[in-house]
């Protein structure tokens, strides 16, 4: 299982450097991430929305490869075809990413000049690597399936008390 949390941001940017610093904690090994996706919003209240691949798709894209690998070997000319196919088939099967409806629902709730992040964060990734990886940056969580003391900790890293 998996934990979602999203937080906003003040600044067109902000969710981006947060998200930086915590590709920094994950790159230590304390972190381990599903899915992760940033959504800004500019002065002028243009919306850009930036989501990454989850991991369930790189999970199909990479049985997908050896399969069609294997199926080029014996059936020349279907393989790359069946491969591309297969992978997309498993890759949407184990769909853990973050619901594009629901980032598209936080996109429209941003205010110009403004950011959310979302996280889908592996489950037994230290609780402190992802406190951690917010202490520097100011901002509300906005939702969040983390346990209650874990969420305060979060709460109060983003609001410069810890």
């Amino acid at each position: 299982m998996s934990d979602l949390i999203v937080i906003k941001f003040n600044g067109a940017d902000t969710a981006e450097r947060a998200l930086a610093s915590v590709r920094d904690v994950q790159g230590s090994g304390a972190l381990g991430l599903n899915d992760t996706a940033v959504v800004s919003s500019d002065a002028a209240g243009n919306v850009r929305v930036r989501n990454e691949w989850s991991s369930g798709a790189e999970t199909g894209a990479v049985i997908g490869g050896f399969v069609g690998a294997l199926v080029t070997f014996l059936f020349p000319p279907a393989g790359a075809a069946v491969g591309a196919g297969f992978g997309a088939l498993i890759g949407s099967k184990l769909q853990t990413g973050v619901e594009k409806g629901f980032v598209e629902d936080v996109a429209e709730s941003l205010t110009p000049n403004t950011s959310a992040l979302f996280l889908i964060v592996k489950s037994g990734s230290a609780a402190d690597a992802v406190v951690t990886a917010f202490r520097t940056f100011e901002g509300t969580v906005y939702q969040t399936t983390l346990s209650p003391d874990l969420e305060d900790s979060l709460r109060r890293a983003l609001s410069g008390a810890i």
